[in-house]
This record gives C-alpha cells, structure tokens and sequence, in this order.
C-alpha cells in the first residue's frame, strides 16, 4: 500500500481509495479555513464525530480553549477531550495523530530561532495545557507529529500579534515596538499549513517539530511593509525597553518532513489583501 500526496491510497488490486482525514475544532477559523482548502484540492477532510464509526487514516487535533480561558476550561477542553480524541482514535483503529501545539510551550523567551529542544520558561495555562497535551500523546500509543504553531493568520484571528498590528495600522494608532531591529516570524498562513498537511508523512512514534514563516525579516521591517501596503498614518515608535521576542527555528522541519517555509512579506501581503482587498 502507498501513499499519495493528494490522499490517495494505492491498492494491490490498483483500485483508488479515498482516504479519510478528521479534524476536531472545525467550527473554528482555522478548521473552517482548512476544510476549505483540503475541498478545494479533492481531499476529504470531515469533522470528528465522537459518535460515529469511521474509516480514516489520521486525525488532525485542533480543538482547544485560546489563551484567556480559565482553568477548568482548558482542562476540559484541552486534557480531557485530548483523551477521548485518543480514545476513539484507538477504537477506529486510527493509527495516526497531528496535535496542533503552540509555541506557547516556549513561555516567555528573548531568543531567535528557538529550537524544539528548548525548555519553556513562565509559561501561561495556555501553554502549559498544550505542553501537558503533549506528553499525553506522546504515551497514547499512537503515531503522533506535535506542530508548535505561532500565530495562524486567519480570518478571524484578531487576538494575535501581527492582527492586533494590523488594527492598529487601519485606525492610524500610533504603535511602539520593542526589539523592532530583531528578526520576526511568529505566524504562518493558513495556505503554508494545508502545503505541509497534505504532503507530510509521520516518521516516528512521537515527534515534535516547530512551523513558521521564513526568519528573514525584522520586526521593523514587517510593520513598515504592512503599513506602507496599508497606505496608513500610523506612526511607528521605537522603544529602548526590551522585552521578550520569540522567532522559531524550522530547520527540524525543512531537514525531516520537507516543510517549506513562504516568505513573510508575502504571507502578510497575501493575508492583508483577504482582510481588506488593497
């Protein structure tokens, strides 16, 4: 049996047989989005129904709480449901498992190309429940790849950082950055996570690898293209406090599951002309 790029699955006999992807979390932006993508290229990408029995060969993890929610919340939603997520996996003899984690698990760190091996420090319940979802699903038994993710650029994605820039930059706010002179690619598009979802085959048993933009621009130099693109007012400042400033290495990822990073100006550009055609 061989597996296709575009979800197919090669039978002795050669008969074609769709093979089935699960998501939970469809509902959401990003789910949403990603169902969208995986129709529009003829893959079959159908939200998880605990109550139902089905033929699939993998399920993409995405439900949780966002930052913000209160304990309980992320107990429920980002343990417990992990667990019975695990539990029908096993009972549909679902072999494999994509977690969407978060580069919350880093906590707070002032360093570029942040690495899978790094330790969080002072992290949030966010980041804490993604990282104890980990290690959950790393003794599930099943075939897991853990996706540390910064921010996805949806449509509805206003909470991260570059939106809350992008904001700012629409009503004319006057917007400091600290660290402007640093490198910065803590987001990706939703277009670069489906290219790598549809191509990726899972190695190992429990596998952890980070995802982002290409790290080729500075925080400053993301900002100004934003705004020139935007033709707004707003006036940049540049602070002298430093604060910390997170970029992700995905080195891990290029080497091993043949990621492709897409550039940041053209991620942004890209997302922006969504948000508000240019």
């Amino acid at each position: 049996m061989m597996y296709l790029g575009i979800g197919l699955v090669v039978l002795s006999d050669s008969k074609l047989v769709l093979q089935k992807t699960l998501v939970t979390g469809a509902r959401g932006d990003i789910g949403s989005l990603l169902i969208d993508l995986y129709h529009a290229h003829g893959q079959s990408l159908t939200p998880l129904d605990e109550k139902s029995t089905v033929t699939a060969a993998r399920i993409l993890h995405l439900a949780a709480k966002s930052p913000g929610a209160s304990v309980r919340e992320y107990v429920r939603s980002n343990l417990l449901y992990l667990q019975n997520v695990i539990t029908y996996a096993k009972r549909n003899s679902i072999e494999e498992l994509i977690f969407f984690s978060s580069a919350s698990v880093y906590g707070r760190q002032d360093r570029e190309e942040i690495v899978e091996e790094e330790e969080g420090t002072d992290l949030s319940l966010y980041g804490s429940s993604k990282l104890f979802g980990e290690e959950i699903l790393r003794e599930s038994g099943l075939k897991v790849c853990s996706i540390r993710l910064p921010a996805i650029l949806g449509h509805r994605g206003t909470k991260n950082f570059v939106a809350r820039i992008y904001e700012k930059l629409l009503l004319g706010e006057e917007i400091v950055l600290t660290n402007g002179h640093k490198h910065y690619n803590s987001f990706l598009s939703v277009e670069n996570l489906f290219e790598f979802l549809d191509k990726v085959e899972l190695k190992k048993g429990f596998d952890v690898i980070n995802l982002a933009c290409q790290n080729t621009m500075t925080l400053l130099e993301l900002v100004e293209l934003m705004r020139e693109a935007l033709d707004s007012h707003s006036r940049v400042v540049i602070s002298s406090d430093s604060t910390g400033l997170l970029s992700i290495s995905t080195s891990k990822a290029e080497r091993e599951y043949g990621f492709e990073p897409h550039d940041p100006s053209s991620t942004l550009l890209r997302w922006m002309k969504k948000m508000s055609p240019l």
